[in-house]
């Protein structure tokens, strides 16, 4: 007899949920906890080559790419990674992680340079670099999400 109660409040709650009823349906504020395993789950796989995602990258992409192509460096030529992702951060927040994926997809699957950089060197970032970059942008705003880009997924 238990066995068929439960069945009958699952089903219950279930359909509660399928029709819109405000239960508990075991749905998580992807926004407040971008790192609950439920939220992981659902935002692993997108696919930013969707005509949608072609507005943000037209509006924020100058700025971000102006941005990495004047990659502050450090006096020993490494990237300064912490005056660029406080750079970057609005447009982020504005453009979605999908345009900025999009946009960073250019860097990361660039050719390396041949020689090594200096703080006098070329200010765009190496693949490698804007990898970390990227890496990092993803680390706090889009945790476990992979991005399907134009060249290819980061």
């Amino acid at each position: 007899m238990k066995r068929i109660t439960g069945a009958l409040a699952l089903y219950a709650l279930g359909f509660l949920c399928i029709i819109g009823i405000s239960v508990s349906c075991g749905s998580t504020d992807c926004t407040a906890n971008p790192k609950d395993p439920a939220c992981v789950a659902k935002s692993v796989g997108e696919d930013c080559t969707a005509s949608s995602v072609a507005d943000a990258i037209a509006k924020y992409g100058p700025q971000v790419e102006g941005i990495l192509t004047s990659t502050p460096r450090n006096p020993d030529g490494s990237v300064n990674y912490t005056a660029i992702l406080s750079a970057v951060e609005q447009d982020v927040a504005s453009a979605g992680m999908c345009a900025i994926a999009e946009i960073f997809s250019k860097y990361v699957f660039a050719a390396a340079p041949s020689t090594p950089r200096t703080a006098a060197s070329s200010p765009t970032p190496t693949p490698d670099e804007a990898k970390t970059l990227f890496d990092k942008l993803r680390a706090e705003h889009a945790p476990g999400k992979t991005f399907k880009t134009s060249k290819g997924t980061l």
